[in-house]
């Protein structure tokens, strides 16, 4: 763009040597082919780009001789003229001194704050803010307000105030219970009634009836509790503490009831309360003790923890329909 210039000012220079006729004559085809030019690039819908060099250049030509704008093609004078009020606005304008803010917080303080908001979710800013301080750690409240925003739009944070939440709060006391049914191949329908604990998901308590009346229940109840009778103990079941038709509610029962359902009854036909009764009190031994359950990551209700040592084998559970692996001691 230099050389550029530079050249145009040696031609502008040469042109006062040149007779005044010729010079006339090079400037009516310096118009002319102007002019052809904007009127191809206006066809293909173009526009001719300046930089601030060449602004500035045609401001200082404009001020200088005001009269050539009469002469414009390419420039408008309407352009040179707002061309020129930036470039006075600009001259008039003094760079002001910013001051610098608080600096950002590191990845490990944002994690910690989010942390904190796990660990204690009635916890506000304030508090968030008095506990970094015991850390010695000082972060504003709005620093804090917007690290646990962005965690809530990230998902970095878990929603409050959710049954998963209110559950766990009350895991050692809280336990389910529900009916279901199931059809002989003799069209004779029983009534399977189990108690869950949900801390752990094991079946505290089955029961199989043809008549599932509030006697029968009253009893299993009563078996229940008599060994909790000095314990706190609170039984999530249909239509009372829950709504009804809303499985979501009773959502640890629901499951219990299509897992024994896929995993062993729609698998065989049932002739008799016998043969249930077998069938279930296996199925409930191999879930409680063998069987890993995701709700508890992973592990199984009743089993200790995992076997480090031991040449890994398996055998047949609930008639072969499943393989139980473990380490056989040596």
């Amino acid at each position: 763009m230099v050389g550029f210039l530079c050249g145009l000012f040696i031609r502008y220079l040469l042109s006062f040597t040149l007779p005044r006729s010729r010079r006339k004559a090079l400037i009516f085809m310096l118009l002319a082919e102007n002019r052809l030019l904007k009127r191809q690039i206006a066809q293909q819908h173009k526009r001719i780009r300046f930089n601030d060099l060449l602004r500035s250049l045609f401001v200082q030509l404009l001020s200088r001789f005001p009269a050539n704008k009469k002469f414009l093609t390419i420039v408008t004078p309407e352009t040179v003229l707002k061309l020129w009020k930036n470039r006075l606005k600009k001259y008039w304008t003094y760079p002001s001194k910013k001051t610098p803010g608080r600096p950002r917080i590191t990845k490990e303080v944002r994690s910690l704050i989010l942390e904190i908001k796990k660990g204690n979710p009635s916890y506000g800013y304030l508090r968030i803010a008095g506990e970094l301080k015991k850390l010695a750690i000082d972060v504003s409240t709005e620093t804090i307000r917007r690290v646990l925003k962005d965690g809530y739009k990230k998902g970095d944070l878990p929603p409050t105030g959710t049954w998963k939440q209110f559950l766990k709060l009350h895991w050692d006391s809280l336990f389910c219970c529900d009916l279901f049914t199931v059809d002989t191949l003799m069209f004779k329908r029983f009534y399977v009634f189990f108690i869950m604990e949900l801390k752990s998901r094991s079946i505290s308590q089955i029961a199989i009836t043809t008549k599932p009346t509030m006697a029968f229940v009253t009893n299993q109840l009563k078996g229940f509790m008599y060994d909790r009778s000095k314990q706190e103990t609170w039984l999530i079941h249909d239509n009372v503490a829950t709504t009804p038709y809303s499985p979501n509610m009773n959502a640890h029962a629901e499951r219990f009831v299509g897992s024994i359902r896929r995993e062993i009854l729609d698998k065989m036909l049932i002739f008799s309360q016998r043969q249930l009764r077998t069938v279930v009190s296996s199925y409930v031994h191999w879930y409680n003790n063998q069987r890993p359950h995701q709700g508890i990551n992973n592990n199984c209700p009743g089993r200790s923890p995992p076997q480090t040592t031991g040449k890994i084998t398996s055998h047949p559970v609930l008639f072969g329909l499943y393989q139980n692996f473990y380490r056989k001691a040596s």
